[in-house]
């Protein structure tokens, strides 16, 4: 059931609902800034909340994709240097150190035409990643990541396809780095 506009403020007109509302918000926000609030994604927490630099070692790549590691350790040194919480230094002296391995790409054929030729395929890849704490000297992260994209394949054009192919990895790798932060 539907309510008529007027009748969800409480009244015709502005009525008393929205400076009751403005002073809640208010009380909200003045109080919140004295108890240690802080937006989430701001500050680091947990074993890496004293951090403030990490390095990001040359992804090792073991799949036969060529450049597929530079590819997701492009995305994920970007995504880094976007979050802003760590400062990326290309020194073994940070604070926390990054390392993977991107141990498999698969393509698997999801869609077909009415001739039964590839239409559409899943890329997918799975890294392992460590993170390590250099200051304490122990490890913080040691976990697979897996990401996945689909692309369409363009039959009869071969380029097509490769760029199509291309722009998944693109995108897996990008949704590696957001998975990854």
């Amino acid at each position: 059931m539907t309510m008529p506009a007027q009748a969800m403020v409480h009244g015709s007109g502005r009525g008393w609902f929205f400076p009751a509302a403005w002073m809640l918000l208010g009380l909200v926000l003045f109080g919140a800034g004295g108890c240690g609030y802080a937006l989430e994604g701001t500050h680091l927490s947990g074993p890496l909340k004293d951090a403030r630099t990490i390095s990001i070692a040359r992804f090792v790549n073991r799949t036969h994709e060529p450049g597929l590691d530079l590819t997701i350790e492009e995305a994920v040194r970007s995504r880094f240097l976007r979050d802003g919480r760590l400062q990326v230094v290309e020194s073994i002296d940070a604070d926390v150190a990054l390392e993977a391995i991107v141990e498999e790409y698969t393509l698997t054929p999801i869609g077909f035409s009415r001739q039964d030729q590839v239409q559409r395929y899943r890329a997918l890849i799975r890294a392992s990643v460590i993170v390590r704490d250099s200051v304490r000297e122990k490890v913080v992260l040691n976990q697979e990541l897996e990401s996945e994209s689909d692309f369409n394949a363009e039959s009869g054009s071969i380029t097509t396809s490769d760029v199509n192919r291309q722009g998944a990895i693109s995108a897996i790798s990008e949704l590696f780095a957001d998975e990854l932060l």
